[in-house]
């Protein structure tokens, strides 16, 4: 692996992986790494799974903003609740 040419983006995306499937074994861990550092050095070769952790990432700050959001909304809605308005 090459260290110009990598890019941080798929450690993100390994992890992504890892969450979604604890059981992930090493070796399935590494074969996916190694695919997505040539699936990011050319566009072309993404896959599926490339695409929608790439997606996923790219969307993060707006599904936290959108958690956040609603989370604020379930507060204001207990107190609003707890003050019987």
């Amino acid at each position: 692996m090459e260290k110009e040419h990598y890019n941080p983006c798929v450690d993100i995306f390994i992890k992504m992986i890892k969450e979604a499937d604890p059981d992930l074994s090493k070796q399935m861990k590494f074969h996916h790494k190694k695919q997505f550092i040539k699936m990011s050095e050319d566009p072309n070769k993404q896959n599926l799974v490339y695409k929608l952790c790439l997606k996923m990432w790219e969307m993060e700050d707006v599904v936290d903003y959108l958690t956040q959001s609603v989370e604020d909304l379930k507060k204001e809605n207990r107190e609003l609740k707890s003050q019987k308005i």
